[in-house]
């Protein structure tokens, strides 16, 4: 990394969440723009939950996060849900299965009102991009493999050419030979498109290929933050 630190992009102090019976944190870290980020831990530490709190989907018991060195709680919501994007560990209940894979990957970029030339080419630039056929767009998701699901969830999360997107446990439900190549495929899209991104992980050998800087956490709070070299 370049030895003069990027902006701030996210900025959390004393997060902490509750549940019946435990709670995790306090945590205190900070996430940088155009970073690749990983936060790993055992199982429990709360890395999901940290994550949908920062992405606005669960509110946090104490502490508070800051966005661009504004409070989160006052950033227009709209435009944060359209400047930072998040591909969720279950992709079976990330995604509509009455739609067509064309309705789910379309419907975000009709929300915001890009036109249908601009969907037809965006869309086939990422079916290009991730290696899939034209033919998939008219299928319901329960009729793709696992591995074409999981690369649809990727194009959904970067369709809108977010800047920041939050990928948890992305490469779970493939092989090893696909991860691999589905981190070729993101690095190729970043340089075209720069974009900050902070993967959940398990696989230590992922994580080291993909990310920048770890944070290592447990239900406690961030343990070790280090760059990886």
């Amino acid at each position: 990394m370049k030895n003069e630190r990027p902006h701030v992009r996210f900025a959390v102090s004393n997060l902490s969440k509750h549940f019946k019976g435990h709670s995790i944190g306090p945590f205190n870290f900070s996430i940088y723009e155009n970073e690749i980020c990983a936060m790993v831990g055992e199982t429990g530490s709360g890395k999901s939950t940290v994550a949908k709190i920062l992405m606005g989907l669960m509110s946090a018991s104490e502490g508070g996060i800051r966005y661009k060195d504004v409070p989160l709680i006052d950033y227009p919501r709209r435009m944060f849900r359209r400047e930072n994007q998040m591909m969720f560990q279950n992709h079976l209940l990330a995604v509509n299965p009455h739609f067509s894979i064309r309705q789910i990957l379309s419907e975000p970029l009709k929300v915001e009102e890009i036109s249908k030339a601009d969907i037809r080419e965006r869309m086939g630039y990422f079916l290009d991009l991730f290696e899939l056929p034209d033919f998939l767009l008219g299928k319901k998701p329960d009729a793709l493999s696992g591995g074409e699901l999981q690369r649809v969830l990727f194009i959904r999360s970067l369709v809108l050419y977010p800047e920041f997107v939050v990928l948890d446990e992305p490469f779970s439900n493939v092989s090893k030979r696909m991860a691999r190549r589905l981190i070729e495929k993101i690095q190729a899209f970043r340089q075209g498109h720069p974009c900050g991104m902070l993967l959940i992980s398990h696989h230590p050998e992922y994580v080291a290929e993909f990310a920048e800087r770890v944070m290592e956490m447990s239900g406690q709070g961030i343990v070790e933050a280090k760059n990886v070299y």
